[in-house]
């Protein structure tokens, strides 16, 4: 069998091509030649690649047959990633059983949520050799001014705030602005709401007000005595899910709450991926009880606007595309210039005073 030496002594060999054939044969660990990690792919490769992950796809919608030759891989076939442990994944079948599983080399990353192709490799473990398109995907920025996927495929994501820490209204249109440019639906979960007098009550509905009208569900909650929380397990039936909000707010109490087998979940996939319970930076998804899922993730809180535009963070106040570029000048700041649509539209009623501030806010704060 040739080796990489072997391959360095003759440049003519495509040292690609040969880590592809071993990946292909039976070697499901060997992904990348010594130094090659970093190697910027060219468009012809990335279209190969491209070719065989679709074929990968076609193949994984056919019926599974039975392969009784334990020396080389399954047959490819659908899972859903439901935990990320970094270079480890977890894949559970159409069955729900869960395998370790590792990925093949230029797939990009994979995330919690992923439905992929995949194969086994032996006993609970396989090898993931392809990504299905994407419903959806969160991010969240890294220190070098990038982005991070944290979760995909998800459907609904609830945006926890509660009267401790104090509610702000920037950092909830922050939220909402970020789930409608991933295209995702956004709901509002006030926790604690055990914790208000008859007066604070009042003023939180007048501080929230402006949110219904323009087709935000807020959901008003106490994980501490149950309130409100039967409405909100309803509104996540069939739907995966994803709680975002600041530290304190009651995150993982509400998702123990609507999980009453959280801990026999967790069970089981610390089990599978023999990793330890307290691993950190874990994303995790949970089965509802009936339908649905929930994505339990630590980057989810951080997903933000920070990789938008001006332009685009505008689009992502849904009532304000009426009104987009009526102004009289196409590089209206909205904020003090003649003729503005928007301002013109808060004068009217159409548009919160509070959203526009918010807004103002957010675009300084960028």
């Amino acid at each position: 069998m040739l080796t990489f030496n072997d391959i360095n002594q003759h440049p003519t060999f495509n040292r690609l091509l040969y880590v592809s054939l071993l990946a292909t044969v039976g070697h499901p660990r060997i992904y990348t030649a010594p130094g090659m990690s970093k190697r910027k792919l060219t468009v012809q490769q990335n279209r190969h690649i491209h070719r065989i992950q679709q074929a990968r796809l076609d193949r994984a919608k056919k019926p599974i047959a039975v392969d009784t030759n334990p020396s080389q891989l399954g047959p490819e076939q659908p899972g859903q990633v439901v935990a990320n442990f970094g270079a480890t994944l977890l894949v559970e079948n159409e069955a729900r059983h869960v395998f370790r599983c590792a990925a093949r080399s230029n797939l990009g990353q994979i995330v919690c949520g992923d439905e992929v192709v995949w194969q086994s490799s032996g006993a609970e473990e396989g090898v993931i050799s392809a990504i299905m398109p994407r419903r959806s995907l969160l991010a969240r920025p890294t220190r070098h001014a990038d982005s991070k996927p944290v979760a995909a495929n998800t459907d609904l994501i609830l945006i926890v705030v509660a009267p401790q820490p104090a509610i702000q209204t920037a950092l909830i249109d922050r939220y909402f602005a970020a789930a409608e440019l991933a295209g995702i639906e956004a709901q509002l979960v006030i926790n604690k709401v055990d914790t208000l007098n008859a007066q604070g009550r009042t003023d939180l509905d007048r501080m929230l007000g402006c949110y219904a009208p323009i087709g935000y569900t807020t959901h008003f909650v106490s994980a501490h005595l149950g309130l409100g929380l039967a409405e909100l397990r309803v509104a996540l039936e069939g739907r995966t899910c994803v709680f975002a909000g600041q530290s304190g707010v009651g995150k993982s109490s509400l998702i123990s709450y609507i999980l009453p087998d959280l801990e026999i979940q967790v069970g089981r996939l610390t089990q599978a991926s023999q990793l330890g319970r307290h691993t950190t930076t874990v994303s995790r998804l949970y089965h509802l009880p009936g339908t649905g899922a929930v994505i339990d993730s630590p980057g989810v809180r951080d997903f933000g606007l920070w990789h938008w535009e001006k332009n685009q963070i505008l689009s992502g106040f849904k009532e304000f595309r009426p009104f987009v570029g009526g102004c009289k000048f196409s590089d209206c700041a909205h904020l003090h210039e003649p003729d503005c649509a928007l301002r013109a539209a808060v004068r009217d009623g159409h548009i919160s005073p509070q959203r526009l501030s918010n807004y103002h806010e957010i675009v300084h704060s960028l």
